[in-house]
């Protein structure tokens, strides 16, 4: 195909905008009123695959009626992105995160002996400050009103927050996606099902290739995957019924130490992560379950060693976050000559360097980046956090997003909690310690606790799809200024959505009965983002009462992850049968639990494939791995959804 598609059409953004309302409509049902899964937070999200397959369902239809009305294969791809792109701003990272980060102080700490001291360090304009609007939030308005006065001033400043870290990021990725998509061709992975399912045979498709959903071998995944879902939901009515069920803990087979310092330790059968692992690399596969139970042995041997440990130890997430430190100066290293043509464009106007294709120039793209990362830091003082203090988080924050865009780049490992998911923040207080940090001033420390949501949060998903909307883009010789198109009319629809979703439902039935805060675990404490929050700004109190020193520990752990990461790198360097790879040690420290056992399963699978068959059975077995991958979402997103529901 040689002539640019364009995606980004007045049909293709009406679409996204209805599928994106029906999508608000239908997790606000499951996940905040009902609590019955989480659709926002698979990988990709069940919204945005089941739209795309609603698109290909109808077009043959449409198409019956006036070939204008079929939607094109661009089209349908960039409907998935805006989809993808504004459910999660509206999922549990971002909006139903924030939320709670900015009003809990209000309404549960009113009787700590800190209260005062935390509170009006805290600005008007970040939460509202109407203690009866926030009360109203958490336990309902009696006309179920939602008032909007007090709410619109720290709603527009969080919205400017996030699509500036958006667009800063955005910003990066353009400088970016020349090193990994031409040259280092990455083959982002979680790309592959909107792929297959928008593919049609007038759709450019390899020559003998059968189209996904003509593939024996796929439905064959896909009703394995049903089977799955269908036993384990009749297991719970039927007993007798025989059923895998999603997980199964290990722990108690170590009862006595030092075995017992095994513990936790669980398998998971989730069908979406063994479909989609068939297609990352051996060698990232191998890594993770290594390292995760290298990770589970250490303890063991330090306590049979008599070997006295700091609590919390071997800090796996401290760990994680000093390797997605390290590998990002990796990534900078490798993308040397790249950012030297972004420079010499940028800053020199160096006509030599072509970058006419682009989403936006790189003159654009760079001082774009210089400008959204000078505008945070501004929105931050404003808040009164020092200036120190913020930089290092905001460092920590962007780090730790281009990373796991390169992970999801790189490998496609289908879970939204590969990164270090709350260490942005906590990586600040244990290096420096609570007592430096008040030595700023209350608002440094109780503010940065505000601010936390955005590391608590998988906002750096959202950055990832901005990545993999490049490579979409480039798979169907679509406009990459379709991208920047796409991506900012997501951002803002999700947003506003959103918002409107959530604050809508809090003051109809009050927050603290949704979300899963009315199930009888959780009916004294409310939902899991507000436990994160009320504990968030215990920790603050507490601190304020008994400032802490640096946590040398910590400290240690995060620079020997840094240690292990570089090391790795350098290994493979140099010996190119090095199995090990830097990112399987991320993805093991950072989340490993759910994820381990599937790699260690579909490593052994395909291991034996490839050694068997080689590489033409594994091209013919993916179909079937994506399929059940695809027939979990379809399961999981719907049907079962309508079985809890009746």
């Amino acid at each position: 195909m040689n002539e640019k598609q364009n995606g980004v059409t007045s049909r293709s953004i009406a679409v996204a905008f209805i599928l994106t309302l029906f999508s608000a409509l239908w997790i606000g049902q499951v996940e905040i009123i009902n609590f019955y899964g989480q659709l926002s937070q698979t990988l990709p999200p069940v919204p945005a695959i089941a739209g795309i397959v609603i698109i290909m369902i109808l077009n043959p239809v449409l198409s019956l009626i006036s070939g204008k009305f079929k939607l094109t294969r661009a089209e349908n791809l960039v409907i998935y992105t805006i989809i993808a792109v504004a459910v999660s701003m509206m999922s549990l990272g971002v909006i139903r995160q924030l939320l709670p980060f900015i009003t809990a102080q209000n309404y549960f700490m009113s009787s700590d002996p800190n209260y005062e001291r935390i509170a009006n360090t805290v600005p008007s304009w970040v939460s509202p400050s109407n203690k009866e609007v926030v009360r109203q939030m958490y336990e309902g308005n009696p006309d179920g009103t939602v008032p909007w006065g007090d709410w619109i001033v720290p709603l527009i400043f969080w919205s400017a927050v996030f699509l500036i870290i958006f667009f800063t990021l955005f910003c990066v990725l353009v400088i970016l996606r020349k090193q990994w998509i031409d040259k280092e061709k990455l083959v982002f992975p979680l790309t592959y099902l909107p792929m297959e399912i928008t593919e049609t045979d007038d759709s450019g498709s390899k020559e003998g290739k059968v189209p996904f959903f003509r593939d024996p071998v796929m439905w064959i995944g896909f009703v394995l995957a049903i089977l799955f879902g269908l036993t384990n939901a009749l297991n719970k009515f039927y007993p007798e019924v025989p059923a895998m069920g999603a997980s199964y803990d290990l722990g108690y087979l170590f009862t006595d130490p030092p075995l017992s310092l095994i513990k936790p330790l669980s398998i998971s059968w989730e069908p979406s992560i063994w479909g989609l692992a068939f297609l990352v690399p051996l060698e990232v596969s191998f890594s993770i379950w290594f390292f995760f139970i290298l990770g589970k042995i250490v303890p063991v041997f330090t306590g049979a060693a008599g070997i006295s440990v700091a609590s919390g130890f071997p800090f796996m997430q401290e760990q994680a976050i000093g390797g997605f430190l390290a590998y990002f100066f990796v990534m900078l290293w490798f993308s040397k000559t790249q950012l030297k043509e972004v420079i010499k464009k940028a800053v020199f106007n160096d006509k030599s360097v072509d970058d006419s294709t682009e989403a936006i120039p790189y003159k654009v793209a760079f001082w774009g980046m210089c400008a959204g990362i000078a505008v945070l830091l501004c929105l931050l003082l404003m808040m009164k956090i020092h200036f120190v203090i913020a930089i290092f988080y905001l460092s920590m924050l962007l780090t730790v997003a281009v990373v796991y865009s390169r992970v999801r780049a790189e490998t496609g490992i289908p879970n939204s909690f590969m990164f270090p998911y709350f260490m942005q923040s906590k990586i600040v207080g244990y290096t420096l310690g609570s007592k430096t940090l008040l030595g700023f001033g209350d608002a440094t420390f109780v503010n940065l606790a505000v601010i936390g949501h955005l590391a608590r949060g998988f906002f750096p998903e959202t950055v990832a799809y901005q990545a993999e909307a490049f490579k979409l883009a480039d798979n169907v010789n679509m406009h990459r200024r379709n991208v920047m198109t796409a991506l900012a009319i997501a951002v803002i629809l999700g947003l506003t959505i959103g918002y409107y979703q959530h604050l809508s439902l809090y003051y109809k039935y009050g927050s603290n009965v949704l979300d899963g805060g009315g199930q009888a675990s959780m009916a004294s404490t409310g939902s899991t983002r507000v436990r994160n929050a009320v504990l968030e700004f215990q920790t603050v109190s507490s601190e304020m009462a008994l400032p802490k020193n640096p946590d040398n520990n910590r400290i240690k752990a995060t620079v020997s992850g840094a240690g292990v990461v570089l090391l790795i790198t350098v290994l493979r360097r140099f010996f190119l049968w090095f199995p090990l790879h830097p990112i399987g040690y991320l993805c093991a420290n950072s989340y490993g639990m759910p994820i381990w056992f599937a790699f260690l399963g579909v490593w052994i699978i395909k291991s034996l494939v490839l050694k068997l068959g080689g590489v033409v059975l594994y091209k013919k077995l993916i179909p079937g791995f994506v399929g059940y991958a695809f027939g979990y979402f379809v399961w999981m997103g719907i049907i079962g959804t309508l079985v809890r529901s009746t």
